[in-house]
């Protein structure tokens, strides 16, 4: 996958179909179809492991120890709650599939400046006094969410209830070709991350949005 090149008109240059083919047709296409992924949470953790207690496709059930960053999972395109919501135009190329058959990062198939919107819900077993959700780029260990070399976007996730927290982030970034964004969230009460009865409140979208110098 390669972005069109920029060529530039000069005076009597000879119009071929080649030419026009290469400069309008092949940028049209590719601004149709540009880069562009959304996937859908997939719920990780829950409040108890108690068979029967949380979804059949639930990730490490059971609640996660408090100030531990984890990082979210999402759907395969086309296989979770809401499929016509999860897309990849590039075939899979930027949702590649990890641990659990679940999808932990977007990659960018090329360089370029890409819009990257995250939405979570964490929920917690009590009251908490601080939760976080962060993007993060070529992150290769939940700690590296604490590391400002490692995230580019930050909320303070907002109180629904006493134990239902959500936040968005929206940011847009020059990445290279196969970096790795990925979204983390954490709680300093015991949390898990997702809710099945809240499928399309947890997503991660990117998409291609022009070139960087």
């Amino acid at each position: 996958m390669n972005v069109p090149t920029s060529d530039t008109w000069v005076k009597r240059e000879l119009v071929t179909a080649d030419a026009m083919n290469r400069r309008v047709r092949d940028a049209h296409l590719w601004l149709y179809n540009r880069p562009y992924a959304r996937v859908t949470g997939r719920q990780y953790g829950s409040a108890s492991t108690t068979s029967g207690s949380y979804p059949s496709d639930t990730i490490s059930p059971g609640p996660f120890t408090g100030n531990a960053w984890k990082t979210h999972p999402f759907y395969v395109p086309g296989t979770g709650v809401r499929k016509t919501n999860e897309f990849d135009s590039t075939g899979g190329l930027m949702t590649p599939t990890g641990a659990n058959g679940a999808v932990w990062k977007l990659v960018a198939p090329v360089d370029g400046l890409y819009e990257i919107i995250y939405s979570g819900v964490l929920e917690t077993s009590s009251k908490p006094v601080n939760v976080h959700l962060r993007l993060g780029v070529n992150v290769t260990a939940d700690t590296q969410y604490g590391s400002s070399g490692y995230t580019v976007g930050s909320e303070v996730g907002g109180h629904v209830s006493d134990t239902r927290h959500v936040g968005d982030i929206c940011v847009v970034l020059p990445l290279q070709a196969g970096d790795a964004v990925s979204a983390g969230a954490v709680s300093d009460k015991t949390f898990w991350l997702g809710n099945i009865d809240l499928p399309d409140r947890t997503s991660l979208s990117m998409q291609w949005v022009g070139r960087y110098a």
